[in-house]
């Protein structure tokens, strides 16, 4: 097999093993493999190429002339022009992702469950990580391909957690305050961590590249929990049947009686009348609606 062939090869398997790991967290009521590839596919495709020509316009403007490939090679730059096209970069990229996702999932998603919307974002994470994949891999061969899908896949992709989480909350916690303000914070946040692995990659500074893969582990042992525990709050699980490992117990209890698991959490709160599942947010127990106590 050729060079292309591998690469190819190496492209897909690594897409399928992260869509994988992106979408089994989604159990009570998944999600069609149409509308996540949707979401991901043309979210990708729209936010990698938006931020791909701003990238290049910002490091054009700070004097690179190739652009982006003088910093991957390492050509003639300096700390401060690796800092301020690293800090733009996290901040187009994040901001262009989550808009993405937000506008996309209306046209292919539904959201009726807390866990759709980090899982969407993710997606459209993975996306956005599979077209500059293939972006790098044509500019600097598929030899590029295993360290991004191990490396840089798993930034995109974790720290869409951090933005998809609050854009859960802004949908199923605070639907009444604009979207945009409960996700900015997150954001932004996302959009600095995500300057910050650029910049110890441009720089390749060893001290900063082994503390930039200890903030990556660290956030991906944060977004294995967070992910699981914001996919246990469904409102398409019985009261009293465990979220963990579906044993079922009395309508009014709390806790599971076989593993110990709470049975409610952030996002949903049980009804003090019919004991079934209510949002945290609601006044009203949408089912019987008698009032929250």
């Amino acid at each position: 097999m050729n060079e292309f062939t591998i690469g190819l090869i190496g492209w897909l398997a690594g897409a399928a093993i992260w869509f994988w790991w992106v979408r089994r967290y989604d159990r009570f009521e998944p999600e069609s493999i149409r509308a996540l590839l949707c979401v991901g596919v043309f979210g990708g495709l729209a936010s990698g190429v938006a931020a791909g020509i701003g990238n290049e316009l910002m490091a054009k403007a700070l004097g690179l002339t190739n652009g982006v490939a003088d910093i991957v090679t390492g050509t003639g730059f300096s700390a401060g022009t690796a800092f301020a096209l690293a800090l733009f970069v996290g901040f187009n990229e994040e901001v262009l992702k989550a808009v993405a996702a937000v506008v996309l999932t209306h046209f292919f998603g539904d959201l009726d469950e807390p866990v759709d919307a980090p899982l969407y974002a993710m997606m459209t994470a993975l996306g956005f990580a599979v077209v500059e994949n293939l972006e790098y891999a044509a500019q600097f061969g598929a030899g590029v391909l295993l360290p991004r899908y191990v490396l840089a896949t798993a930034v995109h992709v974790v720290l869409a957690l951090l933005w998809g989480t609050a854009w859960a909350k802004g949908r199923f916690l605070l639907p009444r305050v604009p979207l945009w303000i409960v996700m900015a914070p997150a954001i932004v946040v996302a959009a600095v961590l995500h300057g910050v692995w650029d910049f110890a990659s441009f720089t390749k500074s060893t001290p900063g590249v082994l503390l930039a893969l200890v903030g990556l582990a660290t956030l991906a042992v944060w977004a294995h929990g967070t992910k699981r525990a914001i996919a246990m709050e469904s409102p398409f699980v019985a009261a009293g049947v465990c979220p963990q490992c579906g044993a079922a117990g009395e309508q009014r209890a709390k806790f599971c009686r076989k593993c110990g698991q709470t049975l409610y959490g952030v996002f949903f709160v049980q009804c003090a009348d019919c004991n079934g599942r209510m949002p945290a947010h609601a006044a009203f127990c949408p089912r019987c609606g008698v009032a929250r106590a």
